[in-house]
């Protein structure tokens, strides 16, 4: 055969697919030891690794250690901090009184429920022993979130972490034993947080921030608003913060704030002879870590999550960028049950859903801790007028999902465009508005299609109309070839969530009055 003709067929590699990427968490609390470095961002923290890299009994280890309970797939990125310079821990105390007239087991928790320390009694035990009892479990638990020191049955107890977190640890005593009584002093005292600034510098890629509620978690707000529409890339994220506080005060903390970017977790204090500290016995940053850890776990792609979600349609069973739509609320978390008298009344929760504050509430069997409603902060637009546009974390996660998925694919389309007014030409890049028209519905339809489901599409019900008519209808397309600009300007129709049902049942005694 001879060498003619000559052949060229040069391999083309395959479009990509536009994307919505996972959400990555970035811790910023304090540690204690370990083989880290405080102030630097660590990427992608391993299984298991926390507690050498940051000491055991540090506040950023138990945050990771809550965080994966539910969750070992998302990525979890930190920033360690050191303790401040001058910082004071937090004090409280166990007092025990009294000698045994029974044999049994006082169960003392303090934090939270991992850190249980069951104190075994015997007839004729003092104060004194028991004290002993229970600094012996302190001082072998190396995730303790105190040291105990006894002192004829007074136990005085040392939050391991300096600052204002240990303020939040609580105290519980569960069970006792006759001729034994305890009383118990809550966590105060502590004081000095580390410095936050600077530490925004570090987050160059796309993250959530958690943080604790008495930092200056600013910094990270602001980082996040200022780009929150940034160009060319999503790098949007959103601020975690913790609190336990009364709901006249977390509402006071939530109404001085007005971004998208900031999520509030609230929780009710509680002080009580046998208990000092929350509601949900959990530490603040805890709280967020669980509501965290199964929030970015809905978004992995193809994780089963039927034992967080309520709903029990099929394809809602696994994670992925459509449960950016689902109602966050009624999402279980790994997080111990607030007690019948203890959580925020309805009238407090919708007290402070209206300023911004989010709280994980019981659900009506006490069996399982929820998501509540899941607001951010942003309450009213630039000119003070009342927007609802951000203010459910699902409107915003569903937008800036839409808006990634958007930007995605012009990227990937539009990477080597010519710009012409003219018509197409075969087997050449060349944008055209017809072609830009046609892609822009080509992307909304596919976020309205049954594998994003983040936009409203087909058919209105009421009328027959078409969405995507309407979408088209008001899509405007302007190009400029002198600049090269396209410009495209569009409605975003996202898809909200059922939050209330309004259901009036008239009684009828004779129904051939109707």
């Amino acid at each position: 055969m001879g060498q003619n003709p000559t052949i060229s067929a040069p391999l083309v590699s395959a479009k990509p697919e536009p994307s919505i990427n996972s959400k990555v968490t970035t811790v910023v609390l304090q540690m204690l030891s370990g083989t880290a470095t405080a102030g630097e961002l660590i990427q992608d923290i391993g299984i298991n690794a926390e507690n050498a890299l940051f000491g055991a009994k540090s506040d950023i280890a138990t945050f990771i250690r809550e965080f994966r309970k539910k969750n070992s797939v998302s990525q979890i990125n930190a920033i360690p901090l050191a303790e401040a310079g001058g910082a004071t821990a937090s004090t409280g105390s166990i007092v025990f009184a009294g000698t045994a007239t029974e044999s049994g087991t006082i169960q003392v928790y303090i934090g939270n429920e991992d850190r249980s320390y069951p104190v075994t009694v015997a007839i004729g035990d003092t104060a004194t022993n028991v004290g002993d009892a229970l600094e012996t479990l302190i001082t072998a638990d190396t995730s303790a979130l105190v040291s105990g020191v006894n002192t004829t049955g007074s136990v005085a107890l040392t939050a391991s972490n300096k600052g204002t977190t240990g303020n939040d640890i609580g105290i519980r005593v569960d069970s006792s034993v006759a001729g034994i009584t305890s009383t118990l002093t809550a966590m105060t005292g502590g004081a000095g947080d580390p410095v936050m600034t600077g530490l925004d510098a570090l987050l160059t890629e796309r993250t959530d921030v958690a943080t604790h509620s008495k930092y200056n978690y600013s910094v990270f707000v602001d980082l996040l608003d200022g780009r929150f529409n940034s160009d060319n890339v999503a790098l949007d994220g959103r601020v975690f913060v913790g609190d336990v506080d009364t709901k006249d005060n977390l509402v006071i903390l939530a109404d001085a704030e007005n971004s998208q970017s900031l999520v509030v977790i609230g929780d009710k204090p509680v002080d009580k002879d046998a208990k000092k500290g929350s509601s949900k016995f959990l530490m603040p940053y805890q709280q967020v870590a669980g509501a965290q850890s199964v929030r970015t776990l809905r978004l992995e792609d193809g994780q089963v999550i039927t034992n967080i979600v309520a709903t029990r349609y099929s394809r809602d069973q696994f994670g992925g960028p459509a449960l950016n739509s689902l109602p966050l609320f009624n999402t279980v978390v790994d997080c111990p049950i607030a007690p019948v008298g203890e959580e925020f009344t309805d009238n407090e929760l919708a007290d402070l859903e209206e300023a911004g504050v989010s709280v994980l509430v019981n659900n009506f069997a006490r069996t399982e801790v929820l998501l509540g409603t899941m607001v951010t902060t942003y309450k009213t637009d630039a000119v003070g007028n009342p927007d609802l546009t951000y203010k459910y974390l699902n409107y915003v996660d569903t937008s800036t999902a839409c808006r990634e998925y958007i930007l995605n694919a012009l990227r990937i389309d539009y990477s080597q465009a010519r710009l012409s007014k003219g018509s197409p030409v075969n087997g050449r890049d060349i944008a055209t508005e017809g072609r830009v028209r046609t892609d822009f519905m080509g992307y909304l339809a596919e976020l309205g299609g049954e594998d994003y489901v983040l936009l409203q599409w087909g058919l209105i019900e009421e009328t027959g109309e078409s969405v995507a008519e309407i979408v088209k209808a008001n899509l405007d397309i302007d190009l400029s070839p002198a600049e090269g600009t396209i410009f495209i300007d569009s409605i975003l129709p996202i898809m909200t969530q059922a939050r209330q049902i309004l259901a009036p049942l008239q009684i009828v005694f004779d129904v051939t009055k109707f």
